[in-house]
């Protein structure tokens, strides 16, 4: 069990090196604002109103990502505290559920990453 865990987590961290290599954001010099709008002849509310949009969506990414970050802090501390304060027999408990704890951190700030990449890849 241990080590088809230790695969998989291996496994994700190579994915989401190669992942992140290949779709890294580059900023080019000397781009005009022409350049960045998306219809030739568009006009000016339309990129407005999409930058609003995409402004918002990117605050409630950060605040569900900071109040994620928050929680998954108590949490560890007070898995920590009850690891701590347990005898033998209770670690052996609390280490399974640090198991699940980790997972489902993992796949919370996995999914706020995805998130945050499909935003920086919206128009």
């Amino acid at each position: 069990m241990k080590y088809i865990f230790l695969k998989i987590m291996v496994a994700m961290i190579i994915f989401l090196t190669i992942f992140s290599v290949f779709f890294n954001v580059v900023h080019a010099a000397g781009v005009t604002e022409d350049d960045l709008k998306i219809f030739p002849g568009s006009d000016e509310s339309d990129t407005d109103e999409g930058n609003r949009v995409k402004t918002v969506l990117g605050e409630i990414l950060n605040i569900v990502r900071i109040a994620g970050f928050g929680i998954a802090l108590i949490i560890l501390i007070v898995i920590g505290i009850k690891y701590m304060m347990s005898s033998a027999g209770e670690r052996a408990d609390i280490k399974k559920y640090a198991i699940t704890y980790l997972i489902g951190i993992l796949v919370f700030f996995g999914a706020t990453g995805i998130v945050d990449i499909l935003q920086n890849f919206a128009p």
